[in-house]
Protein backbone atom coordinates (compact mmCIF):
# COMPACT_ATOMS: atom_id res chain seq x y z
CA UNK A 1 0.00 0.00 0.00
CA UNK A 2 1.31 3.43 -0.96
CA UNK A 3 2.09 5.82 1.88
CA UNK A 4 -0.14 8.89 1.94
CA UNK A 5 1.35 12.30 1.25
CA UNK A 6 0.15 13.40 4.68
CA UNK A 7 2.28 10.74 6.36
CA UNK A 8 5.30 11.59 4.20
CA UNK A 9 4.96 15.26 5.11
CA UNK A 10 4.76 14.47 8.83
CA UNK A 11 7.75 12.15 8.58
CA UNK A 12 9.74 14.91 6.85
CA UNK A 13 8.73 17.42 9.53
CA UNK A 14 9.85 15.14 12.35
CA UNK A 15 13.10 14.26 10.60
CA UNK A 16 13.85 17.93 9.86
CA UNK A 17 13.20 19.01 13.45
CA UNK A 18 15.89 16.57 14.62
CA UNK A 19 18.25 17.42 11.76
CA UNK A 20 18.02 21.17 12.40
CA UNK A 21 18.62 20.74 16.12
CA UNK A 22 21.64 18.52 15.60
CA UNK A 23 23.08 20.62 12.77
CA UNK A 24 23.05 23.69 15.04
CA UNK A 25 24.52 21.79 17.99
CA UNK A 26 21.52 22.38 20.25
CA UNK A 27 20.62 20.14 23.16
CA UNK A 28 17.07 18.84 23.39
CA UNK A 29 16.59 21.09 26.42
CA UNK A 30 17.70 24.20 24.47
CA UNK A 31 15.53 23.20 21.49
CA UNK A 32 12.52 22.70 23.77
CA UNK A 33 13.06 26.15 25.26
CA UNK A 34 13.40 27.69 21.80
CA UNK A 35 10.22 25.94 20.60
CA UNK A 36 8.23 26.67 23.80
CA UNK A 37 7.59 22.99 24.41
CA UNK A 38 8.88 20.20 26.62
CA UNK A 39 11.95 18.03 26.20
CA UNK A 40 9.55 15.07 26.09
CA UNK A 41 7.76 16.56 23.08
CA UNK A 42 11.07 17.13 21.26
CA UNK A 43 12.08 13.54 22.01
CA UNK A 44 8.75 12.21 20.70
CA UNK A 45 9.00 14.25 17.51
CA UNK A 46 12.58 13.12 16.89
CA UNK A 47 11.51 9.50 17.42
CA UNK A 48 8.71 9.79 14.88
CA UNK A 49 5.88 10.05 17.39
CA UNK A 50 3.51 12.90 16.74
CA UNK A 51 2.49 14.61 20.01
CA UNK A 52 -1.26 15.07 20.38
CA UNK A 53 -0.83 18.80 20.79
CA UNK A 54 1.54 19.55 17.92
CA UNK A 55 0.31 22.82 16.48
CA UNK A 56 0.95 24.94 13.46
CA UNK A 57 2.70 27.31 15.87
CA UNK A 58 5.42 24.68 16.31
CA UNK A 59 5.94 24.45 12.54
CA UNK A 60 6.02 28.22 12.10
CA UNK A 61 8.35 28.75 15.06
CA UNK A 62 10.67 25.96 13.86
CA UNK A 63 10.81 27.52 10.39
CA UNK A 64 11.39 31.01 11.73
CA UNK A 65 14.02 29.93 14.28
CA UNK A 66 16.07 28.14 11.64
CA UNK A 67 15.36 30.50 8.74
CA UNK A 68 13.59 28.04 6.45
CA UNK A 69 10.20 28.20 4.77
CA UNK A 70 7.49 26.20 6.60
CA UNK A 71 6.57 24.30 3.44
CA UNK A 72 10.14 23.04 3.07
CA UNK A 73 9.93 21.42 6.51
CA UNK A 74 7.13 19.24 5.18
CA UNK A 75 8.16 18.64 1.57
CA UNK A 76 11.76 17.48 1.76
CA UNK A 77 14.52 16.31 4.04
CA UNK A 78 16.75 19.29 4.60
CA UNK A 79 19.98 17.30 4.62
CA UNK A 80 19.19 16.32 1.03
CA UNK A 81 18.37 19.88 0.00
CA UNK A 82 21.26 21.79 1.58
Amino acid sequence: MKESQYKKDLRNLMYNAAWLRKSKGLSKRKMASLMHTSVQSITKIENGILPKRLSTDFILLLADSFNVRPAILLMARLDKEV
